[in-house]
Protein backbone atom coordinates (compact mmCIF):
# COMPACT_ATOMS: atom_id res chain seq x y z
CA UNK A 1 0.00 0.00 0.00
CA UNK A 2 1.35 3.38 -1.02
CA UNK A 3 0.73 6.50 1.00
CA UNK A 4 -0.56 9.66 -0.61
CA UNK A 5 2.13 12.36 -0.73
CA UNK A 6 1.22 16.03 -0.27
CA UNK A 7 3.18 19.15 -1.26
CA UNK A 8 2.56 22.85 -0.95
CA UNK A 9 1.76 24.63 -4.21
CA UNK A 10 4.65 27.08 -4.69
CA UNK A 11 2.58 29.96 -6.03
CA UNK A 12 -0.32 29.57 -3.56
CA UNK A 13 0.48 29.64 0.14
CA UNK A 14 -2.07 27.81 2.22
CA UNK A 15 -2.85 25.15 -0.40
CA UNK A 16 -1.46 21.65 -0.79
CA UNK A 17 -1.85 19.17 -3.64
CA UNK A 18 -1.38 15.40 -3.54
CA UNK A 19 0.25 13.01 -5.98
CA UNK A 20 -3.24 11.47 -6.35
CA UNK A 21 -4.67 14.70 -7.78
CA UNK A 22 -6.46 16.02 -4.70
CA UNK A 23 -6.15 19.50 -3.23
CA UNK A 24 -6.65 20.89 0.24
CA UNK A 25 -6.74 24.29 1.87
CA UNK A 26 -5.06 24.94 5.21
CA UNK A 27 -7.23 27.30 7.22
CA UNK A 28 -6.37 29.22 10.33
CA UNK A 29 -9.00 30.43 12.75
CA UNK A 30 -11.29 29.09 15.43
CA UNK A 31 -13.94 26.39 15.56
CA UNK A 32 -15.27 25.00 12.30
CA UNK A 33 -13.16 27.41 10.21
CA UNK A 34 -9.81 26.07 11.47
CA UNK A 35 -7.95 23.08 10.05
CA UNK A 36 -7.77 21.44 6.66
CA UNK A 37 -10.51 21.54 4.04
CA UNK A 38 -10.45 19.22 1.03
CA UNK A 39 -11.52 21.20 -2.05
CA UNK A 40 -14.07 19.87 -4.52
CA UNK A 41 -13.07 20.29 -8.16
CA UNK A 42 -15.46 21.25 -10.93
CA UNK A 43 -15.73 18.29 -13.33
CA UNK A 44 -16.44 20.11 -16.60
CA UNK A 45 -13.75 19.23 -19.14
CA UNK A 46 -10.41 19.54 -17.37
CA UNK A 47 -10.73 19.46 -13.60
CA UNK A 48 -10.55 23.01 -12.30
CA UNK A 49 -10.05 24.36 -8.79
CA UNK A 50 -10.89 27.84 -7.56
CA UNK A 51 -8.01 29.36 -5.55
CA UNK A 52 -7.89 32.99 -4.44
CA UNK A 53 -10.72 33.90 -6.80
CA UNK A 54 -9.11 32.36 -9.90
CA UNK A 55 -9.73 29.07 -11.69
CA UNK A 56 -6.74 26.73 -12.06
CA UNK A 57 -6.42 23.41 -13.87
CA UNK A 58 -5.65 20.74 -11.28
CA UNK A 59 -3.23 18.80 -13.51
CA UNK A 60 -1.00 21.86 -13.83
CA UNK A 61 -0.98 22.37 -10.05
CA UNK A 62 0.04 18.73 -9.49
CA UNK A 63 2.96 19.05 -11.92
CA UNK A 64 3.94 22.45 -10.51
CA UNK A 65 4.20 21.06 -6.97
CA UNK A 66 5.91 17.74 -7.78
CA UNK A 67 7.92 18.39 -10.98
CA UNK A 68 8.35 22.15 -11.16
CA UNK A 69 7.13 25.03 -13.31
CA UNK A 70 6.04 24.40 -16.86
CA UNK A 71 9.02 24.83 -19.19
CA UNK A 72 8.50 27.41 -21.93
CA UNK A 73 6.74 25.98 -24.97
CA UNK A 74 5.51 22.90 -23.08
CA UNK A 75 2.07 21.78 -21.89
CA UNK A 76 0.60 19.09 -19.67
CA UNK A 77 -0.11 15.63 -21.08
CA UNK A 78 -2.47 13.06 -19.54
CA UNK A 79 -0.78 9.76 -20.46
CA UNK A 80 -4.01 7.74 -20.49
CA UNK A 81 -6.10 10.45 -22.19
CA UNK A 82 -8.47 10.83 -19.22
CA UNK A 83 -8.74 14.53 -18.32
CA UNK A 84 -10.17 13.66 -14.90
CA UNK A 85 -7.19 11.43 -13.94
CA UNK A 86 -4.83 13.92 -12.32
CA UNK A 87 -2.50 11.49 -10.56
CA UNK A 88 1.16 12.44 -10.81
CA UNK A 89 2.01 9.14 -12.51
CA UNK A 90 -0.41 10.05 -15.32
CA UNK A 91 1.00 13.55 -15.98
CA UNK A 92 4.07 15.02 -17.65
CA UNK A 93 5.25 18.16 -19.45
CA UNK A 94 5.48 17.65 -23.24
CA UNK A 95 5.65 19.75 -26.39
CA UNK A 96 2.36 20.59 -28.11
CA UNK A 97 3.38 18.30 -31.00
CA UNK A 98 3.89 15.34 -28.63
CA UNK A 99 0.60 16.08 -26.90
CA UNK A 100 -1.28 16.16 -30.22
CA UNK A 101 0.26 12.83 -31.26
CA UNK A 102 -0.93 11.25 -27.99
CA UNK A 103 -4.47 12.60 -28.57
CA UNK A 104 -4.52 10.73 -31.86
CA UNK A 105 -3.28 7.54 -30.12
CA UNK A 106 -5.93 7.44 -27.40
CA UNK A 107 -8.79 8.86 -29.47
CA UNK A 108 -9.36 12.18 -27.70
CA UNK A 109 -8.50 14.31 -30.73
CA UNK A 110 -11.37 16.53 -31.89
CA UNK A 111 -10.71 16.42 -35.62
CA UNK A 112 -13.28 15.41 -38.18
CA UNK A 113 -16.47 13.81 -36.90
CA UNK A 114 -15.26 14.24 -33.29
CA UNK A 115 -15.62 18.00 -33.75
CA UNK A 116 -19.17 19.12 -32.96
CA UNK A 117 -18.98 21.89 -35.59
CA UNK A 118 -17.91 19.63 -38.46
CA UNK A 119 -20.25 19.60 -41.46
CA UNK A 120 -18.40 16.80 -43.23
CA UNK A 121 -18.06 13.07 -42.63
CA UNK A 122 -15.52 10.59 -44.01
CA UNK A 123 -18.08 9.49 -46.62
CA UNK A 124 -18.71 13.06 -47.76
CA UNK A 125 -14.96 13.74 -47.89
CA UNK A 126 -14.43 10.71 -50.13
CA UNK A 127 -17.27 11.83 -52.39
CA UNK A 128 -15.84 15.38 -52.57
CA UNK A 129 -12.49 13.99 -53.72
CA UNK A 130 -14.15 11.75 -56.32
CA UNK A 131 -16.26 14.67 -57.64
CA UNK A 132 -13.18 16.90 -57.90
CA UNK A 133 -11.08 14.19 -59.54
CA UNK A 134 -13.78 13.67 -62.21
CA UNK A 135 -13.27 17.26 -63.40
CA UNK A 136 -17.02 17.79 -63.86
CA UNK A 137 -17.48 20.16 -60.93
CA UNK A 138 -15.81 23.31 -59.66
CA UNK A 139 -14.86 23.63 -56.03
CA UNK A 140 -17.56 26.25 -55.58
CA UNK A 141 -20.24 23.86 -56.97
CA UNK A 142 -19.03 21.05 -54.71
CA UNK A 143 -19.12 23.45 -51.76
CA UNK A 144 -22.73 24.36 -52.52
CA UNK A 145 -23.70 20.66 -52.62
CA UNK A 146 -22.16 20.02 -49.18
CA UNK A 147 -23.01 23.43 -47.66
CA UNK A 148 -19.39 24.42 -47.05
CA UNK A 149 -17.20 27.19 -48.44
CA UNK A 150 -15.03 26.77 -51.53
CA UNK A 151 -11.94 27.21 -49.31
CA UNK A 152 -12.92 24.15 -47.29
CA UNK A 153 -13.30 22.10 -50.48
CA UNK A 154 -9.89 23.32 -51.63
CA UNK A 155 -8.25 22.14 -48.40
CA UNK A 156 -10.00 18.75 -48.63
CA UNK A 157 -8.91 18.08 -52.23
CA UNK A 158 -5.35 19.23 -51.47
CA UNK A 159 -5.30 16.86 -48.44
CA UNK A 160 -4.73 19.70 -45.97
CA UNK A 161 -7.93 18.72 -44.16
CA UNK A 162 -9.20 15.21 -43.56
CA UNK A 163 -5.82 13.84 -44.71
CA UNK A 164 -6.50 10.53 -42.97
CA UNK A 165 -9.59 9.74 -45.10
CA UNK A 166 -9.04 7.73 -48.30
CA UNK A 167 -10.69 9.29 -51.37
CA UNK A 168 -11.87 6.06 -52.95
CA UNK A 169 -15.44 4.97 -52.30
Amino acid sequence: MRFERWRFIPSHTGYKVSDQGRIEQLRSGYGTFAGIRLLTPSPSGYVRIGIDGKSHRLHRLVLLAFVGPCPEGMECDHLNGDRADNRLENLRWVTPKENQARRLCHGTDNRGVNNAQSKLTPGKVSLIRVMWKSGEYTQREIGEVFNVRQGTISKVVRWERWWYVDWTI
